[in-house]
């Protein structure tokens, strides 16, 4: 479709510190016939790396296209030399208009087009004449000051005197000229290439993290808090490798399995081991009983741990010279004694959040707060989009919905946040099956994508399933996780994260939504998507906002 007859741009000249092409646009501003187009500055880049540039490109949609080349100043000729403000020219005024006339020439029937008929001309803008230049092919294509005046009229005129006869054009010849120019550029990018750039983004510790951390590294107690996406495990992450690196024997504890395998990954030193906190107390009681069983309840675990407190942690005391522990808010009171009794007397580091903090019976203990231990905030976010924490916070601080609508409905519109009402609960499946092919075609791998239940293990829709619809499904834990979308859930995916998350099963619970909600939406860096049945949506005051 062609653009709209007139002068582009239409609002004022593109950047130029030439006032006399400046003179020029505002003239044809003022008189551009009725009917024709004028582009200010059309530029061209060649294969070869050559640029050219037409100061003016007019067309007249029945007589074809005229490259108009503007010369400012005092403008004569002497002796077959032409002379700008006294100065010679070092190209004679009409070279240029004649160079660059071939270049759009030749792109316009590269892309299959060609106007009705072409030709150059110049406009001398500060130069006012009776009788034009000598100069034969200058003679009738040369207007000045006088004419800028009245273009309505000298522009048909020119172009009867600067191009030849009229033939049939080829192809939309207009809008492809008006392509070139550029009219408009919004930089777009699929959901998935615009996670990729991101995600290379977070890899390294930004610059205010790298000062904190060079400040803070000489510390032996220290406890950080920081809220999802400020680079708790980011800066955990660093500490243990550079404590490993400089001789240091590093145990790095975490809450979830998923989380430890996940870190073992991306750790090559001899001196830095990670585990869980329960897996670190098995293998410390195999030590003295091998082939003991993994407890199957809570309880059975508790007394495990207890047990490896008091009779084999002491054992290993001098094993480690720094303990880091990650996702401490979800330690319970018996976990810290082994926690102490591992870091007796030796580099202890805490990191936590008290927004994911989900169960109320699990305190930080006050000892971590007494005067020996160092306190940090990180309180800026480095990781999820701010949609998508906006959205979080909404469900931590629900006072923050108002303020926050702007961005989330932003976030909305470019796709950052997606809500997916399901016409009843069986069709949830099927609708994140769908959920899972947008994602896939927007550029997702499928270990960029998570599907977290805000449900437990027992309760969750999808739980144990190893496909829903034509995609394979893991959990967090397994082996192939970083080949695999993973479906799991809120609580054993802590301490995790993928570019993109499907939050489900928001009508199979029945306390704690506010908490479970923030812990699954932060898991997703750069698009969320909320997949459950209308009634449930609905029945969510942030979300049945978002609807509204």
């Amino acid at each position: 479709m062609n653009p709209k007859p007139g002068l582009y741009p239409s609002e004022q000249p593109r950047n130029t510190d030439s006032k006399t092409e400046i003179a020029v646009y505002n003239a044809l501003k003022e008189s551009l016939p009725s009917g024709w187009y004028a582009w200010h500055s059309l530029r061209l880049m060649d294969d070869d790396g050559t640029f050219g540039e037409g100061d003016f490109v007019i067309a007249n949609p029945d007589r074809g296209l005229l490259v108009l080349e503007v010369k400012g100043g005092s403008i004569e000729q002497r002796d077959g030399r032409w002379f700008q403000n006294g100065a010679p020219m070092k190209i004679d005024p009409l070279a240029q208009a004649h160079r660059f006339v071939r270049k759009l020439i030749h792109r316009l029937e590269l892309s299959g087009c060609y106007p009705p008929a072409y030709g150059v001309a110049t406009c001398f803008p500060d130069t006012a004449f009776e009788t034009p230049p000598d100069q034969s092919d200058l003679r009738d294509t040369t207007i000045g000051k006088k004419e800028l005046a009245w273009l309505e009229k000298a522009l048909p005129a020119l172009f009867d005197k600067a191009l030849p006869a009229s033939r049939r054009p080829r192809g939309k010849w207009i809008e492809q000229i008006h392509g070139l120019w550029g009219d408009t550029w919004i930089p777009a990018l699929r959901l998935g290439t615009r996670s990729e750039i991101e995600d290379s983004d977070r890899v390294k510790l930004d610059a205010e993290q790298m000062r904190i951390l060079q400040m803070i590294e000489r510390n032996t107690n220290l406890l950080i808090q920081g809220g999802a996406g400020s680079g708790k495990t980011l800066v955990a992450r660093e500490a243990a490798v550079r404590f490993a690196a400089s001789g240091e024997r590093v145990l790095f504890l975490c809450f979830t399995r998923a989380l430890a395998e996940w870190l073992r990954g991306r750790f090559t030193s001899a001196n830095l081991q990670v585990s869980t906190l329960g897996q670190y107390a098995l293998d410390l009681v195999r030590l003295v009983e091998p082939g003991l069983k993994e407890p199957t309840d809570m309880s059975g675990w508790r007394e495990l741990i207890f047990r490896a407190a008091a009779e084999a942690a002491p054992q290993v005391s001098g094993t480690w010279d720094a303990v880091i522990v990650d996702e401490a808010q979800d330690l319970a009171e018996f976990d810290w004694e082994l926690v102490f009794e591992l870091a007796r007397n030796k580099r202890l580091w805490v990191f936590h959040d008290p927004a994911q903090h989900f169960w109320d019976d699990r305190p930080l203990p006050k000892r971590l707060t007494e005067a020996n231990f160092f306190k940090l905030d990180l309180p800026q976010n480095h990781r999820c989009d701010p949609a998508i924490i906006a959205l979080a916070d909404c469900y931590r601080i629900p006072e923050n919905l108002k303020p926050s609508k702007p961005i989330l409905r932003e976030g909305i519109a470019n796709e950052t946040i997606g809500v997916v009402e399901c016409p009843s609960e069986s069709s949830v499946p099927d609708r994140i099956a769908n959920e899972i092919g947008k994602l896939r075609s927007a550029g997702f791998a499928p270990d960029k994508i998570a599907i977290i239940s805000v449900r437990g293990q027992t309760g969750a829709r999808t739980f144990g399933m190893d496909r829903i619809g034509a995609y394979r499904l893991v959990k967090a834990d397994d082996p192939n996780a970083t080949r695999e979308i993973v479906d799991d859930t809120f609580l054993r995916f802590k301490g995790l994260e993928r570019p993109a998350v499907i939050v489900t099963d928001l009508n199979l619970i029945a306390d704690r939504r506010e908490k479970r909600m923030y812990i699954a939406i932060t898991r997703a860096l750069s698009t969320v998507r909320v997949v459950a049945p209308a009634e449930a949506i609905r029945s969510d005051p942030i979300l049945a906002a978002l609807m509204s």
